[in-house]
């Protein structure tokens, strides 16, 4: 263990190892390691701001390895990675630090880790980056940031936004997330930039909306219900909404204005106590009909969409 040593607790070189270690309270930053490096079992904890101005608890070099760790009550991010990427961060926690839990650069990996009660987003990926397994739960701001290309999956936000209004997932353009839940976070479940994609998720109690998307998005396979706002608010262009249910949101269960031009495509999705906007406009949008079975279980319409 080292207490309170100064700048660094525990610095490392290049291709070095960290086993069952602890820095607390120190200057800057609590643990360091270079490139290549791997870290497993230890905690950095009350990290304080210095002449630098960092307080980070980890900081990895590129393509170094942490497993197992804790970072917590850092005045900073608690772990925080290279922007020059290739870093991994497997089973690791980062709790109640003064800003973002975990932050990996360009094509990282975060792994069964979670990030709970940081001052401001749980995790945020880099380009490129993928989360798998990962839960971001009641942080001041968004849950996770995905940056342009990155990836979530299998990955959970709940309660996040306790300071700032934020969303579970905030995706940027060409980021994707699949098979994951938003749940109970103070501005949207999922927050869609132009290009984004959302398969096989589920927004739930969301004080917004389930879903907003820009343009160009696709959304599909995913489940929208008791959200504060609209199940799906489609308010760009472009995008493609395919075979969704939205259920007992406070506005409508897909909401699809007809905005400019590039219109989307809407088809096979459902609705259960929700109702479609009144006009969609333009858009290439399946047949509505009503109940279950359809109104006219005839239809050779392919891209019917139901009203129950």
């Amino acid at each position: 263990m080292t207490d309170s040593n100064g700048d660094r607790g525990i610095s490392v070189g290049d291709d070095s190892v960290v086993n069952e270690s602890s820095a607390r309270g120190n200057t800057n930053w609590g643990i360091v390691t270079g490139r290549g490096s791997s870290i497993s079992g230890s905690t950095a904890s009350g990290t304080q701001r210095g002449s630098s101005g960092d307080g980070v608890g980890i900081f990895l070099g590129a393509y170094a390895t942490a497993r197992g760790c804790t970072a917590r009550n850092n005045v900073n991010v608690g772990i925080e990675a290279s922007v020059t990427g290739g870093v991994a961060i497997d089973g690791c926690t980062a709790a109640s630090n003064g800003s973002t839990g975990m932050a990996v650069g360009n094509g990282g990996m975060i792994r069964n880790s979670i990030a709970r009660s940081n001052g401001f987003q749980g995790i945020s990926l880099g380009g490129s980056s993928v989360a798998v397994g990962c839960v971001a739960s009641l942080n001041d701001d968004d849950g996770f940031a995905i940056a342009t290309g990155a990836t979530a999956r299998d990955c959970s936000s709940d309660n996040n936004g306790r300071v700032n209004t934020a969303d579970g997932f905030d995706i940027a353009e060409a980021g994707v997330v699949l098979d994951s839940t938003s749940t109970d976070n103070s501005g949207d479940g999922f927050n869609l930039t132009t290009g984004a994609t959302v398969r096989g998720s589920l927004a739930h109690s969301n004080d917004d909306n389930g879903f907003e998307l820009a343009s160009g998005c696709v959304v599909s396979h995913n489940n929208s219900a008791e959200n504060g706002n609209h199940g799906f608010s489609a308010t760009g262009t472009g995008s493609r909404i395919m075979d969704n249910i939205a259920r007992s949101n406070s506005g409508y269960g897909f909401f699809i204005p007809l905005i400019g031009s590039g219109f989307h495509l809407v088809g096979r999705n459902n609705t259960q106590s929700d109702n479609y906007n009144s006009d969609p406009g333009g858009n290439y949008h399946g047949e509505i009909q009503n109940g279950i079975p359809p109104s006219n279980p005839l239809s050779d319409d392919p891209f019917v969409n139901v009203d129950a």
